[in-house]
């Protein structure tokens, strides 16, 4: 992409959201991450604010600078480099999101995390990389009754998974025992168990639950617990420069008490690496496999990146391991949540001075 600018220096970054101007969660989940941003950039003689599609698309412009105490709205100019941290797919598939879209073209802003990336796009995506696929559990689009019958003839268990979902909500764990196909579900009021004496009967509820919404259906495996809790591991990986990812950091996300997603929205709880890696493991297996786990999720991060249209500089890579430690990619998140560990509750998180290297990497890009 050929970019110029008219943006006076120093530049301004962006983050753009959903606001709540009643609320003192201003910028609802990510308010924290947005003033450590804010922070961030003032430290480093850059702008900031924090805006939504209406107030950037309204005359003046308006959005919210942060004062040190409180977030102030003001008019604003438009930045140099725009992160997106919208939370609704749908509002991305709106008329004000494409106006946006073709603002920050027309005047060659960088837009970065463009937009939602879903299950099975991804799947598609990372399918076609061959040193990916021992990684990657079985996966296919769930169209029609035999694509679930020959799944629950392949495997012991499977999941079957919306492709727009989040948060662990909306997923059914299925497995076949003594004849009787054995359900849970994770409804938005909570996990839902259910037998059924015939296939029929299965694929039937399934289909009430699910309506015509897309959903894949995907190999269940069998994974490390902790406690015999499931768990899985949250990898940040960040665009350090034109071609090169790392990551940032890695916590273990372990699920509540008899659920089987380790989300925190559905009431898990995360823990540290170490902490996870040396109960499973020994010192030198615990170091061989975090070596894995960063290994993976850069190859993981790289090869999306080269695949996609549009600028990306954060990924949110769900991995677990499966009894014999062996990783396997489980999601991939444009948008990943920003909670604190208790001990980060006063500190900058190393995720937010990566966005903001990133930031400037885009606005140096962008001939700022």
């Amino acid at each position: 992409m050929s970019m110029c600018s008219n943006q006076l220096l120093p530049p301004t970054f962006s983050v753009i959201t959903e606001i709540h101007e009643t609320s003192a969660h201003l910028f609802g989940s990510i308010t924290d991450f947005c003033r450590e941003l804010a922070i961030l950039c003032k430290e480093n003689g850059y702008g900031f604010y924090v805006t939504s599609i209406l107030h950037l698309l309204s005359e003046p412009r308006q959005g919210y600078s942060y004062n040190g105490t409180n977030w102030i709205k003001e008019n604003v100019s438009l930045p140099a480099v725009l992160h997106n941290r919208i939370h609704n797919r749908f509002t991305e598939h709106s008329t004000p999101f494409t106006t946006l879209v073709h603002l920050l073209q027309q005047e060659n802003i960088p837009f970065f995390n463009e937009h939602f990336l879903h299950k099975w796009e991804i799947h598609e995506i990372l399918s076609d990389f061959l040193q990916l696929e021992p990684f990657l559990p079985t996966t296919t689009l769930f169209r029609k009754k035999e694509n679930l019958l020959q799944m629950l003839e392949n495997y012991e268990y499977i999941f079957i998974k919306p492709i727009y979902g989040s948060q662990g909500r909306n997923i059914f764990r299925v497995y076949k025992k003594n004849d009787i196909y054995h359900t849970a579900y994770n409804s938005y009021e909570g996990k839902k168990e259910y037998l059924f004496h015939t296939f029929d009967e299965l694929f039937q509820n399934v289909k009430k639950n699910i309506g015509n919404k897309p959903y894949i259906l995907q190999q269940g495996l069998h994974l490390l617990t902790y406690h015999n809790k499931s768990l899985d591991f949250r990898v940040l990986t960040h665009k350090k420069s034109a071609e090169k990812w790392a990551v940032t950091s890695i916590v273990a996300r372990v699920s509540a008490e008899n659920e089987f997603v380790s989300n925190i929205a559905r009431g898990g709880e995360i823990k540290t690496l170490q902490e996870i890696l040396l109960h499973s493991f020994g010192t030198k297996k615990a170091l061989e496999t975090k070596k894995v786990l960063y290994e993976l999720a850069v190859n993981i991060a790289t090869c999306l990146d080269t695949s996609l249209q549009g600028f990306y500089g954060e990924f949110g890579i769900d991995i677990a391991l499966d009894v014999n430690g062996s990783p396997w990619m489980i999601e991939v998140n444009t948008k990943p949540s920003k909670n604190f560990l208790p001990s980060q509750s006063t500190i900058v998180r190393p995720s937010s001075k990566a966005l903001l290297a990133h930031f400037q990497y885009l606005s140096r890009f962008n001939g700022q």
